[in-house]
């Protein structure tokens, strides 16, 4: 058939340029796909980041936002995890939406992921040079654009490096980094609790006193986006040993660890500073909680994780970009040099390459433009990112809803998870949109809405004169062995 052809030479392109190299099959195991999923998420990254931030904005009710964002973003894991268990690709939503909703579906799903999340993930390097300066502190080596820039570009470097000599020490990296990380974000504010004059049950947290759910729902929209990327094990399904069973444990999982734990960083982040104010005041947060537990020395740990967090987050971008950019290659979607495996290591090498070469480029011309690239770009960065996971997170659900209704299950418990997974999806991406912002972050509105108009338009030009290339969007995705659906109409 024309569609089959034109995926054997895509894959035939792809042999050649690696020397006949594939991606290594049975060289991740459980702990690497949990690693990739929490290390994507920015598990301790989190923790002093974004649960400060949801602390300052829904008061005492804080650690309720994060326990709402973690019901709103579990459907949405289990609906993955149906997929995950039926099918396995290197080209992580991408594959599965092609395979469950249908080739426009995929397209959309993967141009956004590589275009808008791959382009502003990157771009996150920079937090790794904003804390790492403040460790260096330690040392009397002030902050300044070069130390930013220069300690910036070297994490780009270790963390490509470490994602092209292969899956294995990658994934290992990852897990062991985020876990020590997380242990010693926690060790914080354990202390906290041992500390603290009150009791342990705080009733004004508890009775959400100076809070409201107005409030509450408001920052449950900044919550969810902290679990973004939990979902990226599933670019391991030809990596992985048992990927059916391991990638939809690790999208669960993660996202039920993350949960407790932002739940319980935020109860006691509060319980530490007693108000909102209190956080909003505190120019380092986590440093502040840790001179409140008695541990000032502890400062330097704390920023020094926080850097290897964001390093170990860098490590799982590279990996989840360059398979999405290696499937959509092979599948004929994308240029053909992304489909380049490097023959030893057995990587996508070129699409790595060019990943990090445009990352360097941005990072760059930002330390240039800026002398805090972070706070001058941090808010189109995560617009950037956020505004097309919601959509594509939906589409997932949608594929989910559509693979049960073509296996005759029309009222499965899963096409409920999965229209609550759509609904919440929904109801985040409209409070971010609407009003839309003043400009110029209206820009990145715009850019979102434009995109995938315009891959959308690419789609159905591509269905006219190019069927094959069509059809052959999730042609790569391998079936389970007792998958008996029929092929998705095209």
């Amino acid at each position: 058939m024309p569609a089959e052809s034109e995926l054997t030479k895509a894959r035939a392109v792809a042999e050649n340029e690696g020397d006949g190299a594939e991606l290594q099959k049975n060289s991740v195991g459980l702990s690497g796909t949990i690693g990739q999923s929490l290390s994507a998420m920015g598990l301790s990254g989190v923790i002093g980041t974004s649960v400060p931030v949801v602390a300052i904005n829904a008061g005492s009710g804080g650690w309720l936002s994060w326990g709402i964002a973690a019901l709103v973003i579990l459907p949405v894991a289990l609906s993955m995890s149906l997929l995950a268990r039926r099918y396995a690709t290197s080209g992580g939503l991408y594959g599965l939406t092609s395979k469950a909703l249908g080739p426009l579906g995929g397209l959309v799903t993967g141009g956004l992921m590589v275009l808008m999340i791959g382009v502003a993930a990157g771009a996150g390097v920079l937090s790794f040079g904003i804390y790492f300066s403040q460790f260096l502190g330690e040392f009397d080596i002030g902050y300044n654009r070069w130390v930013l820039g220069l300690s910036s570009v070297a994490c780009l470097g270790v963390t490509w490096w470490l994602a092209r000599v292969g899956a294995k020490p990658a994934a290992w990296v990852m897990f062991v980094t985020e876990i020590l990380a997380t242990i010693a974000m926690l060790v914080v504010f354990v202390a906290v609790l041992f500390t603290h004059d009150g009791p342990l049950i705080d009733q004004t947290q508890l009775r959400l006193e100076g809070s409201s759910f107005t409030l509450i729902l408001g920052a449950v929209v900044l919550a969810v986006g902290g679990f973004g990327g939990f979902e990226s094990a599933a670019v391991y399904g030809r990596e992985a040993s048992n990927p059916r069973r391991v990638i939809p444990i690790a999208m669960v999982l993660s996202s039920l660890i993350a949960g407790g734990v932002w739940m319980f960083a935020g109860y006691t982040l509060f319980l530490g500073f007693g108000s909102s104010q209190a956080v909003s005041n505190a120019a380092a947060p986590m440093g502040t909680l840790a001179d409140i537990a008695g541990m000032a020395w502890y400062q330097p740990v704390v920023d020094l994780s926080l850097s290897f967090t964001i390093g170990a987050s860098l490590i799982a971008v590279f990996s989840w970009v360059a398979r999405f950019m290696y499937t959509m290659s092979t599948e004929g979607v994308a240029p053909k040099s992304w489909a380049k495996i490097h023959p030893k290591y057995k990587t996508p090498s070129a699409a790595l390459a060019q990943a990090g070469v445009l990352w360097l480029v941005l990072i760059v011309a930002m330390s240039v433009v800026s002398d805090n690239p972070l706070a001058t770009f941090g808010e189109y960065i995560g617009d950037m990112s956020g505004y097309p996971l919601l959509l594509v997170y939906g589409l997932v659900c949608a594929g989910t809803i559509r693979y049960q209704w073509k296996q005759g299950r029309p009222f499965s418990v899963w096409v409920w998870l999965a229209a609550f997974g759509i609904l919440g999806m929904a109801y985040v991406l409209y409070d971010n949109l609407f009003p839309i912002p003043d400009f110029p972050l209206s820009l990145i509105v715009y850019l979102f809405v434009g995109l995938t108009a315009a891959i959308c338009v690419a789609y159905f030009v591509l269905r006219s004169n190019r069927p094959e290339v069509v059809a052959n969007i999730g042609g790569t995705v391998e079936d389970a062995p007792d998958e008996s659906e029929e092929p998705v109409d095209r």
